[in-house]
């Protein structure tokens, strides 16, 4: 939760002060400040954190180009203080974002690994027949509504199709409660199962919608940059973000995230904090009226079969 507040706050206030004028270098630390912050959340930071960074070296850098300009003289002058600044913002992020994996591997002992060593290799003689193929082009969307949880998609070592499929797995945790940790007062038991039935039919055109328009965003968006020729534009950072992230997640899985059968790294946690640049970039380019009251009707039906997933019951 931390991570996604942080990493939406530090590129709002990013972009928000891309062209403030004066320019002023305690906003450059204060976004060294939260970027480093951001980071400290979750390894995955390093993507908003590493454009978020890029961003704010990019004004300094305007900037100081737009003072060397305007003096005849200096320009040595304007340069050194131009690489402290960088220098001292820098240190600043790497410093706090550094000690997310200081403290992980000085407790757990582990860099990379999601679990210890001893747990990874329990999957490991599975890995070497794994069908990759299959993980990642399969939706088994029947098979999801008839067992919306782990019960089905896996609690142990297995090379079972529905076991080891992304898309199938990623839509029950995110519309669902795919490892029934909030699915009711007991852990691991399925008190809401026909909500998620119902949850998971609501969201299916939505979420095609939404991916489309990720797409629509991203192409209009670089198309669009290329034609007007301004590369700082906060749309095309975010479009970065998304995609940077998700293609780190994704890759993510099949390598040291990976666990055939299980696939417990396939959490909303880890990829909760994509979803605002997700919308942001599907909703940076205008919809026609028709287009924006489908869109309207049917995340308000979302929003209605989504709501008993919050209350207690059992």
């Amino acid at each position: 939760v931390l991570f996604l507040f942080m990493s939406s706050v530090t590129f709002y206030f990013t972009i928000r002060w891309l062209n403030a004028r004066p320019p002023l270098f305690r906003r450059n630390l204060t976004l060294g400040l939260l970027a480093g912050l951001t980071g400290a959340c979750r390894p995955f930071a390093i993507v908003p954190l590493f454009f978020c960074w890029l961003l704010n070296v990019a004004m300094m850098a305007r900037d100081a180009l737009a003072v060397m300009v305007d003096r005849a003289s200096g320009k040595v002058r304007i340069v050194a203080r131009l690489t402290l600044k960088v220098a001292v913002v820098s240190l600043i992020v790497a410093s706090l974002s550094a000690g997310w994996w200081l403290f992980r591997y000085d407790h757990t002992g582990e860099v990379t690994n999601v679990y210890s060593k001893r747990y990874m290799d329990s999957f490991a003689h599975l890995k070497a027949d794994y069908d990759y193929t299959h993980y990642y082009t399969t939706f088994y969307f029947q098979e999801l509504l008839e067992v919306p949880n782990r019960a089905k998609q896996g609690r142990r070592p297995s090379l079972f199709p529905n076991h080891n499929s992304f898309w199938t797995m990623l839509y029950s945790e995110f519309w669902g409660d795919h490892y029934l940790y909030f699915s009711g007062p007991k852990n691991a038991v399925e008190n809401k199962l026909w909500v998620k039935r119902v949850l998971f039919v609501v969201a299916l055109p939505l979420s095609v919608l939404l991916w489309l328009g990720v797409f629509r965003g991203t192409t209009r968006t670089i198309a669009e940059t290329f034609r007007r020729r301004v590369f700082l534009h906060p749309v095309l950072f975010m479009v970065f973000i998304f995609w940077a992230g998700f293609a780190m997640f994704v890759a993510w899985q099949g390598t040291v995230g990976l666990l055939p059968g299980k696939n417990t790294t396939i959490k909303f946690l880890y990829n909760a904090w994509l979803v605002p640049f997700g919308i942001g970039t599907a909703a940076s380019q205008e919809l026609s009226t028709r287009w924006f009251w489908i869109m309207l009707v049917l995340e308000l039906a979302v929003l209605v079969a989504a709501f008993p997933m919050s209350l207690n019951f059992t």
